[in-house]
């Protein structure tokens, strides 16, 4: 099979990325105590969770590029893997995985603030830092929930459509 191409793989990513919280917050305590979090860090809720939603993106497209996954794979990259990446990935390594163009406005406006972050260095740096520790923790939920069946992007895109959700931009 064909390795994924940019132009099917960003996409996948970035729906990856806007299910993660909601579908990790079926509890609302859950969300309750990450903005708690979040506010205790003097980290803007609103911007953090558009953010983690790019961070988890970026780290989803960085492994599936590392592992060279075919579109079908995707669906079967285990959350493990991604959670593990949230840890071991450097900001210089997600940032070279943001494509060259986004599909809205706000995907650029996020890819802008996440650049900024990163290069700015100091209390911005360490926010990234937290927030992908709030990705990992998101993912852990996900994963630690998951019974019945392996807990793998695949699941939390079904997750998100027995839920409701409309991750659409």
């Amino acid at each position: 099979m064909a390795p994924l191409n940019d132009e099917s793989l960003w996409p996948c990513c970035i729906l990856l990325g806007r299910v993660l919280l909601p579908v990790s917050d079926q509890e609302p305590w859950r969300r309750d105590r990450r903005h708690e979090r979040l506010r205790a860090w003097e980290i803007p809720v609103d911007e953090a969770e558009r953010l983690m939603a790019l961070f988890m993106a970026l780290t989803v497209r960085t492994t599936a590029r590392d592992k060279a996954l075919s579109t079908t794979d995707l669906d079967s990259l285990p959350l493990q893997t991604v959670a593990d990446a949230t840890t071991t990935k450097t900001d210089i390594e997600l940032l070279a995985s943001l494509p060259n163009s986004h599909t809205t406005v706000r995907e650029e406006q996020e890819a802008a603030l996440l650049r900024l972050y990163a290069r700015q260095g100091g209390q911005r740096s360490r926010w990234l830092f937290q927030l992908g520790i709030e990705v990992r923790r998101s993912l852990t939920v996900l994963i630690q929930r998951s019974q019945n069946e392996p807990a793998t992007c695949g699941k939390l895109v079904r997750d998100a459509v027995e839920a409701g959700l409309d991750p659409r931009p």
